[in-house]
């Protein structure tokens, strides 16, 4: 399994038991393995959803608006901090384009969980636009920014706790498209918070 759908299966999980998050995808949902069946998505105005759209589901469907979709989810998270947790996905390379609008979440110690997919060079078949061999050092170099990349399922479950836990920082959960294996010796969810 790759830690991209076992990120998928924790925040299906969670998004069905809790609705503090808002979950929103850039134009990759099948990709990026956020979108869940079980929740409503919300729409705006459009001629399907009538006058004034439809505002009670919690998936966002941003298509391509990168930086629109991170600056969207700092004004979600600093509206009423720590009740709504705002979610969003895409590949890890295109988290660049909502970098500045990362960094002023950081400023404001804003939680915002991005989710970063396909964060390795073996998904560079497009070429040098989808490697993303400078992303974690960017973020990582962020001041109050949590930038966690992943091993296997354990830590990915063990990422999500740390993020759910930061309530005043962003924190990037980077995460491989590949299949991987477990490691059971060597990784686990409690040693993710001290940086294994």
């Amino acid at each position: 399994m790759s830690t991209t759908q076992s990120a998928g299966l924790v925040i299906h999980g969670v998004v069905e038991q809790i609705n503090s998050f808002i979950v929103g995808t850039a134009d990759l949902d099948s990709s990026v393995n956020m979108i869940s069946n079980q929740k409503d998505g919300l729409s705006a105005l459009s001629l399907e959803s009538g006058m004034h759209g439809d505002y009670g589901g919690c998936y966002i469907h941003w298509g391509v608006h990168e930086h629109a979709m991170m600056a969207t989810s700092n004004g979600i998270a600093a509206f009423n901090p720590c009740t709504t947790i705002p979610v969003t996905s895409t590949f890890v390379r295109f988290v660049l384009y909502g970098a500045s609008a990362i960094r002023m979440g950081a400023l404001q110690q804003l939680q915002v969980i991005p989710v970063a997919t396909h964060d390795s060079i073996g998904m560079g078949e497009d070429g040098p636009t989808h490697q993303p061999i400078e992303v974690a050092a960017l973020f990582r170099a962020m001041p109050n920014m949590i930038c966690i990349r992943l091993a296997d399922s354990n830590e990915t479950a063990g990422a999500w706790k740390v993020a759910i836990e930061a309530k005043q920082t962003p924190t990037i959960i980077s995460l491989s498209a590949q299949h991987l294996p477990q490691y059971p010796d060597m990784t686990g969810q409690e040693e993710v918070a001290n940086g294994a």
